[in-house]
């Protein structure tokens, strides 16, 4: 299905930051996805190092994951607007922030039942436990205020004013916590003994700061913040040590103290990877995730960072009698991913890469199986509003591709395998003009949807393995397919999924060349075959760039011929006098 795509004007920068510190640190990737499914949305995840299990917030309930099996093994309910998970372990207790009803709902650890709850401030978001005092501190959003309970007993012991929204807090272990000030950009630092605020650090550079992570041997804090950046923070003076730039919609940040890493989840769909280079904090990397994966928890012992997100949901139509909404979520789509340093590729041969490909894919009986298939979208190029985009195909080599644009404007673009045309609204009337030699060609690459690895001998296609290449942090093999007429491709294949995650080629149009390159995410299985649902493109060195998602795909539906043939937009009109 991705082949499909290659002709189209190119898109989004690939999402991989190539490394720049020392070869000992590892490159991470996203190593597995998991799909768990259930009710609510989500917020703050907590791993939980005895149990080696996950507490990932639902919205009503608390969701508890086996950490190895990647199961769900239990759920907390009946906890209204929760948004994070404190344990106190020595205790054997847990405590979950519920946002709605004000209160900290207290649960055993070894039965996870509840045992009891505790009125706290206005709104608590985060939830942090400081094993020094033994004492939970709810961070109260709308109080502005941190509300503190003795974790022994379960009874408020005192109120810490905070003098702005707080969003999130981590405790050093020594008697302090320190506390995000989303509202002042400033973190606060508290004596949990004293349950006051003992200093205040404005962060230069820092809007809305979210997550919060500490290095607790060297004293650092690194901050999430709102307009893409990472503060790093010296937790003894308050000195800013760097700020860096991370991905856009920050809700977590985490710290790896054997590797002396910090990462942030990015709603954007990545996670940057921060960590000493020269002397100075660096990004080190940008690893593609999901979108809306923003919030995590890392597994120190492991190196395993464990995010959550959905799939979005197309966003419903603006009319004039509504404003725009934001997208919601797919159900039963919620999915948990794990990422981690990335395993060396294995030495395989290339026939077994190859074959590994096609399973991978569905296996060559399923993928030759399908006689046509319909791929409903949108399309976006460059900062441009994406606009409806489907793609229809049937053997042999038929293929219609129709984009909706601004103003109403529609483009096709179709061949029936022997000849082509082009109907655009915007031009010629919408009267339909032949596809040039080169698109035409370009479309019938594209209308081979087995790919080139099906069958490459008896289709005059050579193929040799050009070893391999880091792709967004995670090792994959390089082919270099050299077509029957002569053009040559480079697809990469990851090595762990042995699914294509790159491509890169040359396309023709009026006597130019360009260099072209396509990103593949987003895998999804339907009706036994994988399909990547999220395509980027580019032209490389340009600007020219289309970012595709698709929301549905349609294997074996009734297609007739006629869609195949030169389209009519407009019926014919009566000549004038």
């Amino acid at each position: 299905m991705m082949k499909t795509m290659r002709w189209l004007l190119p898109v989004l920068i690939a999402l991989s930051v190539p490394a720049t510190a020392a070869d000992k640190t590892p490159q991470f990737a996203v190593k597995s996805k998991t799909v768990l499914g259930g009710e609510g949305g989500w917020d703050y995840l907590t791993y939980d190092p005895a149990g080696h299990r996950l507490f990932i917030t639902r919205g009503t309930h608390v969701m508890v994951v086996d950490a190895g099996t990647l199961k769900v093994t239990a759920d907390i309910p009946d906890t209204l607007g929760v948004h994070g998970v404190a344990l106190a372990p020595e205790l054997g207790k847990g405590f979950i922030s519920a946002g709605r009803s004000n209160k900290a709902v207290v649960f055993d650890l070894a039965s996870l039942k509840t045992t009891g709850t505790v009125e706290v401030g206005n709104t608590p978001d985060a939830i942090a436990y400081e094993p020094k005092s033994k004492r939970v501190f709810t961070l109260n959003a709308r109080s502005q205020d941190a509300t503190v309970v003795d974790a022994k007993t379960d009874k408020v012991v005192g109120t810490v004013p905070l003098g702005g929204k707080p969003e999130f807090a981590v405790a050093d272990g020594a008697g302090h916590l320190y506390v995000n000030i989303e509202t002042t950009a400033e973190i606060a630092e508290i004596d949990a003994s004293g349950m006051k605020v003992m200093q205040r650090w404005k962060m230069a550079g820092c809007e809305e700061p979210t997550g919060l992570a500490l290095d607790d041997h060297d004293h650092v804090l690194f901050a999430g913040c709102s307009n893409k950046t990472m503060a790093v923070v010296d937790a003894k003076s308050g000195k800013e040590l760097g700020t860096l730039p991370i991905g856009a919609g920050v809700d977590a940040v985490a710290y790896d103290p054997k590797l002396h890493l910090a990462f942030s989840s990015n709603g954007e769909g990545t996670m940057t990877v921060v960590g000493r280079e020269k002397d100075k904090w660096a990004v080190l990397q940008t690893v593609a995730t999901q979108r809306g994966a923003r919030t995590m928890t890392l597994d120190p012992a492991t190196h395993q960072l464990y995010l959550v997100t959905a799939s979005v949901a197309q966003a419903p139509p603006t009319t004039e009698s509504n404003a725009p909404r934001r997208p919601g979520y797919v159900p039963g789509t919620f999915t948990l991913l794990v990422a981690g340093p990335a395993e060396k590729a294995a030495d395989l041969k290339l026939d077994e890469i190859i074959r590994r490909n096609l399973e991978a894919r569905g296996g060559v009986e399923r993928l030759k199986n399908v006689l046509s298939q319909r791929l409903v979208g949108h399309i976006g190029f460059g900062d441009q509003a994406p606009g409806p985009f489907t793609v229809e195909m049937k053997r042999p080599g038929k293929m219609r591709e129709t984009l909706g644009l601004a103003g109403g404007r529609t483009i096709i673009r179709v061949t029936d395998g022997k000849e082509g045309w082009i109907s655009d609204t915007g031009r010629f009337g919408g009267e339909a003009q032949p596809l040039s030699e080169e698109v035409l060609r370009n479309m019938a690459g594209g209308a081979d949807y087995d790919g080139p690895l099906v069958d490459p001998e008896s289709k005059g296609n050579q193929v040799a393995l050009a070893g391999t290449e880091m792709v967004e942090g995670n090792p994959a093999y390089k082919l270099k397919i050299t077509l029957k007429d002569g053009d040559v491709r480079y697809d990469y294949i990851d090595s762990q999924s042995f699914l294509e995650v790159r491509w890169e080629g040359t396309l023709r149009n009026g006597g130019k060349e360009s260099s072209v390159a396509s990103r593949f995410r987003d895998y999804r299985r339907v009706d036994g075959i994988m399909y990547a649902f999220a395509i980027d493109s580019e032209t490389v060195g340009t600007l020219n760039k289309q970012k595709i998602t698709f929301d549905r795909v349609e294997v074996n539906s009734a297609t007739d011929d006629a869609r195949f043939s030169k389209p009519v937009l407009y019926p014919p009109q009566p000549p004038t006098s």
